[in-house]
């Protein structure tokens, strides 16, 4: 398509180009919205849990994925392993390049009074991230399934990683 004269886009066998772009490297050749079901669980065990919340949308274009999510619960059996929240609708390609954030309400630190901040780690592969906390901004550690999930709590979240899916 083109406005007076100017070729704004055009669509060919390699997907969307802008301009007069004619690389196929430059083509938005996937673009998607959906829904996923998060979890949270140990990287060890997923037990038991009654979620009162489960929300989370996802849209992908080409291969980045931008999440966000809500999970709540009021009742939960004891994890093992390292905290995370899976269910990702697609595998984490590039880790160094993945970001995430989180809030949250009932979750346990380790009992670390001086927790500075917490954050989500990743790994490629996966289709999960780990929660990660810093203590004195130097030192990041995973906090256990167990006590991080209490047995009742909420976490909200938003992502961005790249994924070959």
């Amino acid at each position: 398509a083109s406005s007076g004269g100017t070729k704004r886009f055009r669509f060919d066998s390699d997907g969307l180009k802008f301009g007069t772009d004619t690389s196929a490297d430059n083509a938005l050749n996937d673009y998607e919205e959906g829904t996923w079901t998060p979890v949270i669980q140990g990287t060890g065990s997923n037990n038991s849990k009654n979620y009162t919340n489960q929300i989370a949308s996802y849209t992908k274009i080409g291969n980045m994925v931008y999440l966000s999510f809500r999970v709540g619960w009021d009742s939960r059996t004891s994890d093992t392993g390292d905290a995370i929240v899976s269910g990702f609708p697609f595998t984490v390609n590039d880790a160094s390049n993945a970001t995430g954030s989180l809030a949250g309400n009932n979750l346990n630190f380790n009992n670390l009074s001086d927790c500075i901040t917490a954050a989500m780690e990743f790994s490629n592969n996966q289709q999960y991230a780990f929660i990660l906390m810093t203590q004195d901004s130097g030192t990041w550690i995973n906090p256990s399934a167990n006590p991080f999930w209490q047995s009742t709590g909420e976490i909200r979240g938003s992502i961005t990683y790249r994924t070959n899916s």
